[in-house]
């Protein structure tokens, strides 16, 4: 027979198998429970043992790993085609810079009738206000 029980599975059966024969010799199982659950840890042992589980066989499971693929003959072989480079986006040209705004020019003073800045109410450099 082919073993079909990977380490891991028999591990966890031997543990169980282990602790229903603890819980039976100390009377923590008792009556038809007890017989119905040493019945699958000597089960669970002998399978353990010999690394076949009878139950796997008609399901075709096994827990043992995966086996590796085997090697692909030249005629199984496909071509296969490379895949074309991705188009890569071309960037977006930058904004032309903005032309300088001129700075504002400060309005000029509006003079009066007489031309006179005394007259207008605008003090000259030489002369002070008045009150001072």
């Amino acid at each position: 027979m082919t073993k079909n029980m990977g380490h891991a599975d028999r591990l966890i059966r031997t543990l169980l198998a282990v602790v229903i024969i603890v819980l039976y010799i100390t009377k923590v199982l008792t009556g038809t429970l007890a017989v119905v659950l040493g019945v699958i840890a000597i089960i669970f042992l002998l399978t353990s043992a010999i690394g076949v589980c009878p139950a796997y066989l008609p399901l075709k499971l096994s827990t043992l790993g995966s086996a590796p693929a085997p090697p692909l003959e030249m005629a199984d072989a496909v071509p296969v085609e490379p895949e074309p480079a991705a188009a890569v986006p071309e960037p977006e040209p930058e904004p032309a810079p903005e032309a300088p705004t001129p700075e504002p020019t400060p309005p000029e003073p509006v003079e009066s009738a007489g031309g006179d800045e005394a007259e207008a109410g605008v003090p000259g450099e030489d002369e002070t206000k008045v009150g001072e």
